[in-house]
């Protein structure tokens, strides 16, 4: 983050701090809105924030090049605040509702639903005891997979593209988590939606999930092939070697002793 912090002067400032809360609650307002209508509403809602999602992620990994020589020319020195405001921003309200999206349309029996729509989709699914420790476990590994020490290198300046306007000051992130998923970062995402969806224990919330993954597979392979062209071969190899979110069968202990344990 102190990279981010450097190039994005008055990161912290009022009138940035309320541009970026403005751009991340007014599509979650309006998308509550629009799942209010119906109990078909939730799940077009979402295909068309996980479209945009989609499109708003990897327009930056399709066009880096372009998008870099644009921002450089015109704002030199603030390239990466011009970058981070048009780019970066508008990002994580998509994104963030894809996922919210999941426990929203939720019926546990221990939390009553926002939306209470009586439809099969919707009813409450059984065994609690099944539903809610699986939920609670996938959910706590997630964020526990996360932590600093296991992450390959992974930080907030990478997540916040910064590497995209300043590609010199990058490096290849092939290490921890990532030994055995090649997006680590977005694999414990799904992992958590995954558990989010057994936490919201109906139908509605595993289609949900499904939505969520698809846009990402598109947005992982758009970043694969940025990435082949900023490191060449050896991150070539690295793609094909490593699965895209879901680690090998054989390397599932591995995983889950390094996520638990540490290095």
């Amino acid at each position: 983050m102190k990279l981010v912090e450097e190039h994005v002067p008055g990161l912290y400032s009022l009138r940035s701090i309320a541009y970026i809360v403005a751009c991340f609650l007014a599509p979650i307002v309006l998308a509550h809105l629009i799942n209010g209508i119906g109990w078909w509403a939730p799940p077009i809602s979402a295909a068309g924030w996980n479209v945009l999602a989609f499109y708003l992620m990897s327009r930056m990994s399709w066009n880096a090049e372009s998008i870099r020589e644009r921002c450089l020319a015109r704002y030199g020195d603030r390239a990466y605040r011009q970058f981070f405001y048009r780019y970066v921003v508008p990002v994580f309200s998509p994104c963030m509702i894809a996922f919210l999206m999941i426990p929203a349309v939720g019926n546990s029996r221990f939390v009553p639903p926002l939306y209470p729509y009586d439809h099969a989709l919707y009813r409450t699914l059984s065994p609690w005891w099944f539903f809610v420790p699986v939920g609670i476990l996938l959910f706590t590994f997630s964020v526990w997979a996360m932590r600093k020490s296991i992450n390959g290198g992974f930080d907030r300046d990478t997540e916040l593209f910064l590497y995209t306007i300043h590609p010199e000051k990058s490096f290849p992130i092939q290490g921890g988590m990532y030994q055995y998923v090649r997006h680590a970062h977005y694999a414990e995402g799904i992992w958590m939606a995954i558990g989010a969806a057994f936490l919201a224990q109906d139908w509605m919330g595993f289609l949900m999930v499904f939505m969520f993954v698809l846009p990402y597979c598109g947005i992982a392979r758009a970043e694969d092939q940025e990435l082949i062209r900023r490191y060449g071969a050896s991150f070539e190899a690295h793609v094909k070697s490593k699965p895209m979110f879901f680690p090998r069968l054989r390397d599932l202990g591995s995983l889950a002793r390094l996520a638990l344990i540490g290095p």
